[in-house]
């Protein structure tokens, strides 16, 4: 069974990285406005001057997310079903936070390639794309608490009552 009070501990510690995780796709737009309204050169950030290939090859790999989020959760939990160990409990509770901290994680990618392409001589719309697709996934794949009993559950049921509402 997987206790209750670390369960929220854990939970309060995720939330705080996913937060903090909302800051980067922010500031790297203001980095990218910053640096092209000073050097408003041709073929500098944001011309639209860069090579089709490489945006197409960019804007795939900013897409990956879309795909690698949902694969990496089923590997993380194919590798965590084994069979009841005595260490059981914080097995699955690191893996709650994990699925959490990976799904969020994964989606700054899509943020990272549109600054890269950005600066390549890309649009400014394939950068402001790249951060609305980032913040779409992280509204997605953000803690939850309910997500994270019924997760609890799944794995194995949790010590306490299910009606105690969310930790703040």
């Amino acid at each position: 069974m997987i206790d209750r009070e670390q369960l929220e501990a854990t939970y309060r510690r995720m939330r705080q990285v996913c937060l903090g995780l909302l800051v980067s796709p922010a500031m790297l737009t203001l980095v990218a406005w910053s640096v092209s309204a000073q050097a408003a050169i041709s073929g500098g950030p944001g011309s639209g001057d860069a090579p089709l290939p490489w945006l197409l090859g960019l804007g795939a790999f900013a897409l990956s997310p879309l795909l690698a989020v949902p694969l990496a959760l089923a590997l993380l939990r194919r590798a965590y079903d084994q069979p009841a160990r005595p260490d059981a409990a914080n097995r699955l509770q690191a893996l709650i936070g994990l699925e959490s901290y990976v799904a969020c994680c994964l989606w700054e990618i899509t943020t990272l390639a549109a600054f890269v392409a950005f600066f390549m001589g890309g649009p400014w719309w394939f950068l402001l794309g790249g951060v609305a697709i980032t913040y779409t996934g992280l509204a997605v794949s953000f803690p939850r608490w309910s997500r994270w009993l019924r997760r609890a559950d799944e794995l194995g049921g949790m010590a306490g009552e299910h009606s105690i509402p969310a930790p703040l």
